[in-house]
């Protein structure tokens, strides 16, 4: 039996009532009890109590009780900080269970404050995290409940087994059916936008009101529609999110979980997409220049600074940086200017497609493309056609016109058609996205390409000028300042900075520091080194971007750890024609930091959970030994016996942060570091980089 984290059993269509008809809406019915034949007396005691429950349950007035300890927070700055307190929701529960249940239904006070435990637990989890009943009943003394059985000594094994049966039972009862449809019939539960997992109970009067205040003032982007107008669209409706986000919402459209309201039956609009996804991405492979500046990916990153860098190895004046984001990205963009755009590249073209990786039998399934033009298939045998389907770029543009012109959101019980820009949660969003601001490039920034010694790259809505040539800085800052009207394109001047002073702008931030930060990297502003920007873990506590096993195994330690390092083994990161070598080990010993710090954090968050028991030194040294053996460059880019030296350092600093708990697996680090040769050299390396802010 699990339970899981409650903002993923939440039912959305609660969102449609107000707090009194979702409390009111709040029913608890009996738990349905399976007992061996013979055994069903023993019910009889449990049914007693339960009627007891539901009598008392009815003479609860559940909203004096959540008004009296969830508190309305006063006007607060941000949206997550009108969330009321877990401490204030455990407290709530505590109050509910003392006026719902009797105490013979826990059977002791040692009974109870397990139950409250597991209790607080459930509600301080985060998002995504998963925990078993029975670890939330650790400690949890069945003889001492009287209801399972009349004694409660010398229980034979037998007894004691229909016992834990007859208790999984009730208890699975009492977290699945009562504990959480009290939790969401009385808060809307959700993550935030800059808290990583952590999350939010926000009471239901407080959210609605929130929430309706801000959809009212979208109601310039939506227009509402019947169903009759959605019944005769191919993709279904998405249910709007609303995801807090400083003092405002960031909405999110569920695409994977749209509905069709004709029949109400489930569509996932992204797997419908995909074709066109794929399309989309074989005409850029097929004409590289047409996405200009975008990149896509971190590879796509190490090549073009790589090409660029080769190009301006005789250079040896520093660089100048500027960074731009655009407002509002999704929801300025222009929707008829994207069409003809998408109409230039789809229409009147046929394209094949792979749907069959499998060779037919007693035959090898050779190596075929997964995506050509018609012209290319038909000259392919009967064979190697079969395995492919063939589509006309005129009907992918009808659905892409669909999904962008006639793009339905359920927002609450009500249905709407956006009338600006393109829906976030799509998997074409980003995309889309790259073929606009191409299109915008191209008609705007043509100085740019004239100038051999300037390098703009664009992730999604962020963009990033290199260049020598202060004269080219100062005319992007220009159109940055501007914008783009006949695109709808305006740029967030908060988000600009650059290596210089502005002349036309004195408002935009100067980078001071010798490296100059731009979508998770920071750049050097004289060798174009590339190091990972850390400094979100500083703005964010590190429990709340974990999700942790609450019954781990060593391989769980260790694939946290790993997952952390392998994310910044990115080859703009470690490849050692690009970066110099103090570069290198500068990057593994962060990312090497990183996930001391993670192991850490995630250590002592099952230390506090099992009781405050550590574990064994010895345990932790070998997982750090597993982790390091996983993970270690093996390119060869770096020296080995530095790389290790360097990953034992790491994790001692990270150890080095509870000394209390982990001074066991300190020492045994700080033994296995005396076998590193150059262990001094190392230490004076790390003395001289900045601080990561880990």
């Amino acid at each position: 039996m699990t339970i899981r984290t409650p903002t993923n059993v939440i039912d959305r269509r609660q969102l449609t009532y107000t707090t009194t008809t979702a409390i009111g809406r709040f029913n608890v019915n009996p738990p349905r009890l399976e007992a061996s034949h013979g055994k069903k007396k023993r019910l009889r005691s449990i049914n007693d109590i339960m009627h007891q429950v539901i009598q008392r349950h009815k003479k609860v007035n559940l909203l004096n009780t959540l008004y009296a300890t969830c508190a309305v927070p006063g006007q607060r700055d941000t949206v997550e900080r009108m969330a009321s307190s877990h401490k204030a929701v455990y407290a709530f529960i505590i109050k509910q269970l003392q006026q719902v249940f009797p105490p013979e239904f826990w059977g002791s006070h040692h009974n109870y404050a397990v139950i409250l435990e597991g209790i607080r637990k459930l509600v301080m989890m985060r998002k995504r995290e998963t925990v078993r009943i029975p670890y939330l009943l650790r400690g949890f003394k069945v003889s001492q409940c009287t209801w399972l059985g009349s004694s409660t000594s010398g229980i034979v094994p037998s007894d004691m087994k229909v016992r834990i049966k007859i208790l999984s039972q009730v208890m699975h009862w009492f977290y699945q059916s009562y504990l959480i449809p009290l939790m969401r019939s009385c808060f809307h539960i959700t993550e935030g936008s800059s808290q990583g997992n952590k999350l939010f109970y926000f009471r239901r009067d407080v959210w609605d009101q929130m929430s309706q205040s801000f959809f009212n003032q979208l109601s310039f982007r939506f227009e509402s529609v019947d169903k009759v107008y959605t019944s005769k669209l191919n993709l279904g409706a998405s249910p709007l999110k609303l995801i807090p986000k400083g003092d405002t919402f960031r909405t999110i459209t569920n695409m994977k979980n749209a509905v069709l309201p004709s029949s109400g039956a489930r569509r996932d609009n992204n797997h419908h997409l995909k074709i066109i996804l794929t399309v989309l991405q074989f005409e850029k492979t097929q004409n590289p220049g047409i996405l200009g500046s975008t990149v896509i990916s971190p590879k796509d990153l190490w090549e073009r600074l790589t090409t660029y860098k080769r190009r301006m190895k005789d250079r040896t004046s520093s660089y100048h940086f500027f960074k731009a984001d655009i407002k509002r990205c999704f929801d300025s963009i222009e929707q008829d200017r994207l069409l003809l755009i998408l109409k230039d590249l789809l229409q009147n073209k046929r394209y094949a497609i792979k749907w069959n990786d499998r060779g037919t039998k007693g035959t090898l399934a050779r190596d075929l493309p997964l995506i050509l033009y018609f012209d290319d298939w038909s000259r392919m045998s009967k064979s190697d056609r079969d395995r492919y389907r063939t589509y006309s770029g005129d009907k992918l543009f009808s659905l892409v016109k669909e999904h962008i012109k006639a793009n339905i959101i359920k927002y609450r019980s009500k249905f709407y058609r956006q009338k600006f820009g393109i829906p976030q949660g799509s998997c074409l969003s980003s995309l889309l996205c790259s073929y606009f601001y191409a299109c915008m490039e191209r008609q705007y920034l043509s100085f740019i390409q004239s100038d051999r010694e300037a390098l703009l790259l664009r992730y999604v809505d962020d963009f990033l000028l290199i260049t020598p040539n202060e004269k080219t800085i100062n005319a992007f800052a220009t159109f940055v300042s501007n914008g783009a009207k006949d695109f709808n394109c305006e740029f967030n001047a908060q988000k600009s900075m650059s290596t210089i002073r502005i002349e036309a702008n004195d408002s935009i931030t100067v980078c001071a520091t010798p490296e100059f930060p731009w979508c998770g990297y920071l750049f050097h502003k004289e060798t174009l080194d590339v190091f990972s920007d850390y400094t979100r873990y500083s703005n964010t506590g590190m429990n709340d971007l974990l999700t942790v096993n609450y019954t781990p195994t060593a391989f769980d330690l260790v694939h946290k750890a790993t997952q952390a390092i392998k994310l910044k083994q990115q080859l703009i990161l470690t490849d050692p024609l690009y970066n110099c070598t103090n570069t290198l080990y500068r990057n593994a010993y962060e990312r090497y930091l990183l996930a001391g710090v993670k192991l850490v954090v995630y250590c002592k968050e099952l230390w506090i959970a099992d009781g405050k028991r550590p574990l064994p030194p010895m345990y932790l040294y070998n997982v750090a030994k597993q982790i390091y053996e996983r993970t270690y460059d093996a390119s060869k880019s770096v020296d080995r016996d530095m790389e290790r030296g360097l990953f034992i350092r790491a994790f001692i600093t990270a150890f080095q942060r509870c000394p209390q708990l982990f001074s066991g697996v300190i020492d045994l680090l700080h033994d296995s570091l005396l076998e590193i040769k150059n262990r001094h050299l190392i230490s004076r390396m790390i003395s001289s980089w900045p601080e990561t802010g880990l």
